[in-house]
Protein backbone atom coordinates (compact mmCIF):
# COMPACT_ATOMS: atom_id res chain seq x y z
CA UNK A 1 0.00 0.00 0.00
CA UNK A 2 2.79 2.22 0.54
CA UNK A 3 4.39 1.87 -2.56
CA UNK A 4 1.34 2.83 -4.12
CA UNK A 5 1.13 6.12 -2.38
CA UNK A 6 4.51 6.44 -2.62
CA UNK A 7 4.23 6.46 -6.64
CA UNK A 8 1.33 8.38 -6.43
CA UNK A 9 2.90 11.18 -4.68
CA UNK A 10 5.67 11.27 -7.15
CA UNK A 11 3.60 11.62 -9.92
CA UNK A 12 2.14 14.49 -8.45
CA UNK A 13 5.41 16.08 -7.63
CA UNK A 14 6.92 15.33 -11.26
CA UNK A 15 3.78 16.86 -12.50
CA UNK A 16 4.28 20.25 -10.36
CA UNK A 17 7.65 20.07 -11.33
CA UNK A 18 7.12 19.52 -15.24
CA UNK A 19 4.60 22.58 -14.80
CA UNK A 20 1.61 19.99 -16.21
CA UNK A 21 -2.15 19.96 -14.16
CA UNK A 22 -4.40 17.48 -13.04
CA UNK A 23 -6.40 17.35 -16.08
CA UNK A 24 -2.92 16.05 -17.85
CA UNK A 25 -2.11 13.37 -15.11
CA UNK A 26 -5.04 11.17 -16.09
CA UNK A 27 -3.54 10.90 -19.51
CA UNK A 28 -0.48 9.27 -17.56
CA UNK A 29 0.70 5.90 -19.00
CA UNK A 30 -0.37 3.06 -16.38
CA UNK A 31 1.14 -0.71 -16.64
CA UNK A 32 -0.94 -3.65 -15.69
CA UNK A 33 -1.06 -3.27 -12.54
CA UNK A 34 -3.56 0.19 -13.01
CA UNK A 35 -0.09 2.07 -11.33
CA UNK A 36 1.00 4.56 -13.31
CA UNK A 37 4.40 4.11 -15.55
CA UNK A 38 7.65 5.47 -14.19
CA UNK A 39 9.91 3.97 -16.63
CA UNK A 40 10.27 6.94 -18.93
CA UNK A 41 10.31 9.66 -16.43
CA UNK A 42 12.91 7.65 -14.46
CA UNK A 43 14.97 7.21 -17.13
CA UNK A 44 14.74 11.27 -17.66
CA UNK A 45 15.85 11.79 -14.33
CA UNK A 46 18.27 9.80 -14.70
CA UNK A 47 19.77 11.71 -17.33
CA UNK A 48 19.33 14.55 -15.26
CA UNK A 49 21.01 13.67 -12.67
CA UNK A 50 24.08 12.08 -14.21
CA UNK A 51 23.85 15.30 -16.26
CA UNK A 52 24.21 17.60 -13.67
CA UNK A 53 26.70 15.72 -12.01
CA UNK A 54 28.54 15.71 -15.56
CA UNK A 55 28.40 19.41 -15.20
CA UNK A 56 30.07 19.29 -11.82
CA UNK A 57 32.62 17.28 -12.68
CA UNK A 58 33.74 19.31 -16.13
CA UNK A 59 32.54 16.29 -17.50
CA UNK A 60 35.03 13.30 -15.95
CA UNK A 61 33.21 10.77 -15.96
CA UNK A 62 35.40 8.68 -13.08
CA UNK A 63 34.97 11.47 -10.70
CA UNK A 64 30.89 11.32 -11.88
CA UNK A 65 30.95 7.71 -11.79
CA UNK A 66 32.53 8.06 -8.09
CA UNK A 67 30.13 10.16 -6.75
CA UNK A 68 26.95 8.75 -7.86
CA UNK A 69 28.60 5.03 -6.54
CA UNK A 70 28.00 3.70 -10.40
CA UNK A 71 29.68 2.10 -13.13
CA UNK A 72 31.88 4.99 -15.10
CA UNK A 73 30.84 2.56 -17.91
CA UNK A 74 26.74 3.24 -16.73
CA UNK A 75 27.56 6.71 -17.25
CA UNK A 76 28.87 6.48 -20.75
CA UNK A 77 25.77 4.59 -21.66
CA UNK A 78 23.59 7.03 -20.50
CA UNK A 79 25.20 9.96 -22.54
CA UNK A 80 25.47 7.61 -25.47
CA UNK A 81 21.34 7.36 -24.96
CA UNK A 82 21.25 10.78 -23.89
CA UNK A 83 22.56 12.09 -27.22
CA UNK A 84 19.93 9.96 -29.38
CA UNK A 85 16.85 12.06 -27.80
CA UNK A 86 18.51 15.41 -28.42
Amino acid sequence: MSTIIDQQALVRQLSLILGENESQSQYTPRNHSGDPDLSGVLDSLGYAVIESVLQHTRGNQCQAARILGINRGTIRIYWRKSRHYV
